[in-house]
């Protein structure tokens, strides 16, 4: 469950700091910095550096990952 969602048709440029679990579906570019656990969904286009503590790949990054917990990239 995510405390914090960014959908399907959103873009955000800039920073990015999230509290709690958080997923992301849109577009993000800029920096994106999470304190628990980060899901780039299916569907996101991230051009990002991203910090957090757990940071799930599942859609498409270019970007430096930084994690303090842990990196999963998973299928597609």
């Amino acid at each position: 469950q995510a405390n914090a969602f960014l959908g399907r048709g959103t873009k955000v440029i800039g920073k990015v700091v999230f509290e709690g679990t958080a997923r992301i579906e849109g577009q993000v570019e800029g920096e994106i910095a999470a304190n628990d656990v980060l899901v780039v969904g299916e569907s996101a286009v991230v051009t990002a550096q991203i910090t957090g503590g757990t940071v799930v790949i599942k859609g498409r990054v270019t970007g430096d990952i930084s994690a303090s917990k842990k990196v999963e990239i998973r299928a597609p």
